[in-house]
């Protein structure tokens, strides 16, 4: 079944709703397992694994078949959420703030194309940006330190870029230098099991209409096994748009989507 079908499905469903304390209509939780499972750029058969359901269990919520509560809550669980996002009865809440919910959430978001972080022209590309915003979903307090290191890397190689740092001969080479040591900083994290992806997103502001910025995803391969084939991201805009103000400033006041960023202004870049 087309996710097509199962959107006429779930608005017939909507339309024949009498306003009933109820779960969420199985049209519309297989809209959003498979949304969300795309997202990450997992197979029907990495979701099964993390939520240690059968691969035809999923398969069968993604057609908006009925499943056992209990394979829903864990498939739940497996996409970040808390038992009962599918399977609790709920009031039906008004279509106007569904629909002011959804702006909220989505209407922000801009599409980043996003690859593997493992060339010089990776790193040239990022520390040429004027800011860098980490991204790092669920990844344990230990490797933070090493991704804000990460990040001041690629302050110096923009500084570095834009000769503010460079005296005389030899500048190239030592920007080479310093390229070399950032993929290996990333190759480290690498080999503690980690995915460095990078992307860059327009964000123009009023008195800038040119501002880039750098987008760093850092995540763990056992959390997120899709990663290294992920093409797309979806960032707040609020994190780098604002006139006037720096990134840490809108962070502040907006909130991070991921919970764990911080960014840094490269003025140089």
């Amino acid at each position: 079944m087309s996710t097509k079908d199962l959107w006429d499905r779930f608005v017939k469903a909507v339309e024949a709703d009498q306003g009933g304390f109820r779960a969420p209509p199985l049209e519309m939780t297989a809209i959003v397992v498979q949304m969300e499972r795309r997202l990450q750029n997992w197979k029907v058969s990495t979701l099964a694994d993390f939520a240690g359901v059968s691969v035809s269990t999923v398969e069968r919520v993604e057609r908006g078949e009925p499943v056992s509560r209990e394979s829903l809550d864990q498939i739940a669980v497996a996409l970040g959420h808390e038992v009962g996002h599918y399977t609790e009865p709920r009031w039906p809440r008004p279509m106007e703030d569904v629909h002011a919910e959804m702006a909220e959430q989505f209407g922000n978001m801009e599409v980043v194309k996003v690859k593997v972080l493992k060339t010089q022209a990776d790193v040239r590309q990022i520390a040429n940006c004027h800011a860098c915003l980490p991204v790092t979903p669920q990844l344990p307090a230990e490797f933070q330190d090493e991704v804000l290191g990460l990040v001041e890397w690629f302050d110096l190689a923009g500084f570095l870029m834009c000769g503010a740092l460079n005296g005389g001969h030899g500048g190239e080479g030592r920007r080479r230098e310093l390229y070399s040591d950032i993929l290996e900083a990333v190759a480290d994290l690498e080999r503690k099991g980690l995915t460095v992806l990078c992307g860059v997103m327009d964000a123009p502001r009023p008195d800038f209409e040119d501002h880039r910025v750098a987008v760093l995803s850092v995540s763990q391969k056992a959390t997120d096994p899709g990663a290294p084939k992920r093409k797309i991201m979806l960032i707040d805009r609020r994190l780098a748009y604002g006139p006037g103000r720096s990134l840490w400033d809108i962070e502040e006041s907006v909130g991070s989507q991921t919970g764990d960023e911080k960014s840094t202004t490269n003025p140089c870049a």
